[in-house]
């Protein structure tokens, strides 16, 4: 994305929370800006691991990623049969890695 796209979005978001809020950002104080921001980076959180997730799947359904566990090294195939003898004490810790 270019730069005077990304200006181009800003504006836009900048003209709609004016229409929605009344153009009233510069009235709140700073305490209300600092609990906006805070929530704001919340849910920049939330949303970038639901993102995460998403992309999680994706590899796994590429064929170019396996569900393996940190400890033992078994996949979930492997380890149907309950927890491996020494290495993970009752559940394995999966990860995605490449084939």
């Amino acid at each position: 994305m270019s730069r005077e796209r990304f200006l181009e979005l800003l504006d836009e978001r900048l003209d709609q929370g004016a229409k929605e809020y009344g153009d009233r950002s510069f009235d709140r104080s700073e305490l209300e800006l600092l609990t906006e921001l805070q929530q704001e980076a919340l849910d920049l959180a939330g949303w970038s691991w639901v993102l995460f997730e998403k992309i999680e799947r994706m590899k796994l359904r590429s064929g170019l990623c396996i569900q393996r566990c940190r400890l033992c090294g078994l996949t979930p195939d492997d380890a149907a049969g309950g927890a491996c003898a020494s290495v993970c004490s009752s559940e394995h810790e999966w990860r995605i890695v490449p084939l």
